[in-house]
């Protein structure tokens, strides 16, 4: 469990950064170059929708590269057009670039033949599959805002808490998982019906993954009181 609490809360951290970066870019350069510093320390996961990606994978001949690429300016024209469509809900939008996306995959798999069809399936499973467990979630301005609010409200409560000299080491340990808990509900209730399922999933998911860890490492204690490792041979005799 505390793994996916510190990947969601990097996710986040990482979405929220990277915006920052590009909104200020300009206004004030010592601080964008430290904030993009400090984003390019997190490798992003590639995307494997982009034509240059895709013409290494799947070995994409000219011809299939050469509409590939023209569909890609289709679907990031579209999704400027969604993000500039200021008469539709946060829910909306998500919604349509989600459909966006779905429109652009269709698409893409009538260029491909029998064998990069097959191999371009895989690259979308491995890539949901990595997204259930590491959300990827596209954040409105307005949920930027509220969460960027949340985080720096809690970071100096979790600097109270670090500085603190009257804690124990325990005490601090568990009144921080507690703030890191209470930060991440809060940031929960921000996002969309389609946003928390994604969190909740990936939740799921990853409390399965430790279980099993959980599960694997009372059995392998069970296995080590039943067969405790030899000490060597007998007692050496007197000389």
């Amino acid at each position: 469990m505390k793994s996916f609490w510190i990947t969601l809360a990097a996710a986040i951290v990482l979405s929220i950064s990277t915006v920052s970066a590009q909104n200020d870019q300009g206004s004030d350069k010592g601080a964008a170059v430290k904030t993009e510093s400090k984003v390019q320390t997190q490798q992003p996961r590639p995307n494997v929708l982009e034509p240059s990606y895709l013409a290494r994978a799947l070995n994409l001949n000219e011809e299939q590269r050469a509409r590939i690429d023209g569909l890609w300016k289709q679907y990031r024209d579209r999704d400027e057009a969604i993000k500039r469509d200021t008469s539709i809900t946060p829910e909306q939008r998500m919604q349509r670039f989600r459909q966006s996306r779905e429109e652009y995959i269709r698409l893409v798999r009538s260029v491909l033949n029998e064998e990069q069809l097959k191999k371009f399936e895989e690259l979308l499973q491995s890539e949901e599959s990595q997204s259930s467990t590491t959300p990827n979630m596209r954040f409105s301005p307005e949920q930027i805002n509220k969460i960027r609010e949340i985080t720096q409200r809690y970071n100096a409560l979790r600097n109270q808490i670090q500085q603190d000299t009257s804690l124990d080491a325990q005490t601090r340990q568990r009144r921080l998982q507690e703030l890191n808990k209470q930060m991440l509900e809060e940031i929960r209730n921000v996002l969309t019906p389609e946003q928390r399922a994604q969190w909740d999933k990936a939740l799921k998911k990853d409390k399965e993954k430790s279980d099993q860890k959980e599960g694997d490492k009372k059995d392998e204690k069970k296995d080590e009181n039943k067969n405790p490792p030899s000490t060597g041979g007998g007692t050496n005799g007197g000389s």
